[in-house]
């Protein structure tokens, strides 16, 4: 459906690609790329002013993702989208380091928590994303505060479960 913005856009992506113009020692350049969505345009219903993704919620995701992962091949075991107790969780189908990738229980674009975050009265939607100790299986994890997820740490308390 072309009418459905769920079904229309990519916000961003990363990666990299070598020089052409190395003499045999090729330099590598990575990038990434994100849209700033005004606000409704991803609204979960016709007429919503307001939406999940919005603003920066594109940008938190990509650099992150793309501060992990620049090559695009950190490889990690295929997970299972959160929780994983329940019996309706998927597998990822990703083996792939994409922090932003794994909160919610799917992957469409309302499986993307938001964090709204005030800056001088200004709201910016943050999108939820899961620290490398997440992938890694780090039982107690190593980052500040024991903590899996970023900005909200209470979302994910455990690490990943791997797919069978």
């Amino acid at each position: 459906d072309g009418n459905n913005p769920a079904n229309c856009c990519i916000l961003g992506y990363h990666g990299a690609f070598s020089s052409l113009n190395g003499n045999g020692r090729q330099q590598v350049q990575t990038f990434m790329f994100a849209s700033y969505s005004d606000p409704g345009i991803f609204g979960a219903n016709p007429g919503d002013t307001e939406s999940f993704i919005a603003d920066i919620h594109g940008l938190t995701h990509e650099v992150q993702e793309w501060y992990d992962d620049p090559f695009v091949n950190n490889v990690v075991p295929v997970w299972m989208y959160p929780p994983a107790s329940d019996p309706s969780t998927i597998c990822s189908g990703n083996n792939l380091l994409e922090v932003g990738d794994p909160q919610g229980n799917g992957p469409t674009f309302a499986d993307f928590p938001t964090i709204v975050v005030p800056v001088h009265g200004v709201p910016y939607h943050l999108q939820q994303l899961v620290l490398w100790q997440w992938f890694t299986d780090e039982v107690p994890s190593s980052a500040e505060n024991g903590w899996y997820t970023f900005p909200d740490p209470t979302s994910l308390t455990t690490p990943a479960v791997y797919c069978p």
